[in-house]
């Protein structure tokens, strides 16, 4: 071996001399050719040492053969469908694949010495494997790719058709997340970062799913986006049952392109804009914001508890560790219909009754929500907390619809406030309907805040996948001095065309409800909240009670309920100590007074299973409390009515 690599140094040195100049035509080794590539490369280098450099012939017959087995092995391997589905089952919904045939883009790391005929100038034959000297070997997406091989956009990836509305972007993120280790942008970095920006374009009721499907479809042959209407790459969104639109980000470019396309069948275009929880954490007021509520970190307590609020949840809780509360719930489903309440639920406590002061009791007639199913449409649900077990054995009545904020069936709670919601409306303490199912469906973030087009998706799923009598509860809001057209159609079209109660918060900002959505919008049942300042003390039949301070109101509202220091299920961990399953957290806001009104319209729906939402929304109303309600802050057209339980 010693002396074969002696004669091969030689050699090679006289080589040198010889081949300088020569054009090396028999093979190319640019940064762009297959055999630079993390795979090949290595290959050939241990080749180029075993041979001399006299024996180029047998090296390039070698070198063709090695390049026909590994591209064979590729082949095999991209027309694998179980090697695909495997891969992606692990960290896709719906069985999504990839598809990528004959594509036409901007493939940039392919080069051919000829264009392939057939194929027009920046078109390229690709499979479902890239190889090149930046990536390592990966099912392909189509792509653009611009800047040192930096993703600026994704385009022509096919996909199964899902029920579930397709969220392209984050589902294209995960996927080059897996197979690129790329990092690409967050959402909300996206607008800034690509020149895009967020709409929601809403079709007339006229047009089809096909004509959606035409826009969106994700074709893998020839796609010519600049000759056809076909426009995946805007479609992060698509909605088909409260209306039929798309949401995306779309430059101009791009908008005035749909709108040409179908200038007959658009209905209207508007910005996607936030949505904020409907709750206050006690901070300054902000004008503009829907639910006065600042961001504050996991780290810090979001709600500030007084000593004697501190004092009444040690009381609550030990009184559940001694097993008070299974006593009280055998009584509350007795004959009696009857739950001995701690002072921390002063909200139950007042409900149940026309006039103070507070009996420490809550009772109801006859039903409590069984067979009624509430959808919190909000940040998720801990689904094992204990409020959401059944009072007869510990099977939950909690479970997770989707999550259209990781875009998963996961729909967990990392803020807190739909946990804490859900456990006002059907929790087994804390709750109005103790026999109720709640579902939680995410369109909140863990600061409590979304998109106008993920509230709409999460309402067209529960369009497409409840099961009746339903209930949507939404203690959200956008802020005031901006308007969503499409989340008002959305609401009005899940009651008036699906048959759906929904209970809607009039916000936190102190204005007119009117200015604000959805709580400006006719059908559902918007609520206000009301508060009682002797509460937690000695209450007596003078007590006069109020508003909350920053509470929405005006001819808007419906009907108020009690919303400040409100005791419900913990779910977030800026909200107590730990979260855990026997967790509990003090919120203040019409964002909880919004499922009281919820597991009221359960219980009456368990009882009237056919009723209509005109119809409960007008059982609801006439059954309330009037008159009782007092405050300086309440705007013109206010209906002052107090939300009574006995329905």
């Amino acid at each position: 071996v010693g002396e074969r690599r002696r004669e091969e140094e030689e050699e090679g040195e006289e080589g040198e001399e010889r081949e300088e100049g020569e054009e090396k035509s028999w093979i190319r080794m640019d940064a762009s050719s297959p055999l630079t590539s993390p795979m090949i490369s290595p290959m050939m280098s241990s080749l180029s040492r075993v041979l001399s450099l006299r024996d180029r012939g047998l090296l390039l017959i070698v070198a063709t053969f090695s390049f026909i087995l590994v591209s064979a092995s590729f082949f095999i391997l991209a027309g694998s469908e179980r090697s695909l589905g495997s891969m992606h089952e692990t960290s896709l919904f719906q069985r999504r694949r990839l598809q990528a045939e004959y594509v036409k883009g901007d493939y940039g790391s392919a080069e051919f010495e000829e264009e392939p005929e057939g194929f027009e100038s920046n078109t390229h034959l690709v499979n479902s494997i890239e190889i090149s000297e930046d990536y390592n070997t990966k099912m392909l997406m189509i792509r653009n790719i611009v800047d040192n091989g930096q993703v600026r956009e994704h385009v022509g990836v096919t996909q199964e058709v899902s029920p579930i509305p397709s969220t392209r972007y984050q589902w294209l993120k995960s996927i080059t997340s897996i197979f690129n280790g790329e990092s690409v942008a967050d959402e909300e970095d996206h607008e800034k970062t690509s020149g895009k920006s967020p709409y929601i374009v809403v079709f007339k009721n006229s047009s089809s799913v096909e004509q959606l499907r035409g826009i969106c479809m994700q074709y893998g042959v020839y796609l010519k986006s600049n000759e056809n209407c076909n426009m995946p790459e805007v479609c992060r969104r698509v909605y088909a049952s409260t209306f039929r639109g798309v949401s995306g980000y779309f430059s101009q470019a791009q908008l005035q392109k749909l709108l040409s396309c179908f200038e007959d069948t658009v209905d209207f275009v508007e910005k996607d804009r936030i949505v904020y929880k409907a709750e206050d954490s006690r901070s300054s007021p902000q004008t503009y914001r829907f639910d006065r509520a600042a961001v504050i970190g996991a780290d810090t307590q979001e709600y500030p508890v007084s000593k004697e609020m501190a004092r009444i949840g040690r009381e609550f809780l030990e009184n559940l560790d001694a097993g008070d509360a299974k006593d009280l719930l055998v009584r509350a489903f007795g004959d009696k219909n009857t739950q001995d309440v701690n002072v921390a639920l002063w909200n139950l406590d007042r409900i149940d009754q026309r006039s103070l002061p507070l009996d420490g009791k809550y009772s109801y007639s006859r039903s409590t929500g069984k067979g009624v199913t509430i959808y919190t449409v909000d940040s998720g649900l801990l689904t094992t907390h204990q409020e959401f077990n059944d009072w007869r054995n510990k099977e939950s009545r909690a479970s997770h619809g989707w999550d259209f904020v990781d875009d998963d069936p996961d729909a967990d709670d990392c803020d807190g406030h739909g946990t804490h919601v859900a456990g006002t409306a059907v929790g087994k303490t804390t709750g109005i309907a103790k026999d109720a199912k709640v579902v939680g469906v995410r369109v909140l973030d863990c600061a409590g805040s979304g998109s106008v087009s993920d509230v709409v998706a999460g309402l067209d799923w529960v369009a497409t996948h409840h099961t009746k009598p339903a209930i949507v509860t939404m203690s959200l809001g956008i802020g005031v001095g901006s308007w969503s057209r499409a989340l008002e159609e959305a609401v009005k079209n899940l009651i008036v065309e699906y048959g759906i109660t929904v209970i809607v918060a009039s916000g936190n900002s102190g204005v007119d409800s009117c200015y604000v959505a959805p709580g400006n919008v006719e059908e559902p049942i918007t609520v206000a909240a009301s508060d009682l300042d002797t509460k937690f003390g000695q209450t007596s039949k003078r007590d006069q009670e109020s508003l909350y301070r920053w509470s929405n109101t005006g001819e808007c509202i419906d009907i108020f309920a009690p919303g400040v220091d409100i005791y419900s299920a913990c779910g977030g961990e800026s909200r107590c100590e730990a979260v855990s399953d026997t967790a509990y957290a003090w919120a203040s806001g019409t964002s909880m007074a919004v499922p009281l009104v919820a597991g009221v319209a359960a219980n009456y729906l368990s009882e009237n299973k056919r009723a209509s939402p005109a119809e409960v929304k007008e059982a609801i109303l006439n059954a309330a409390t009037t008159g009782v309600l007092s405050s300086p802050h309440m705007k013109p057209g206010s209906p002052n009515r107090l939300l009574y339980s006995h329905v």
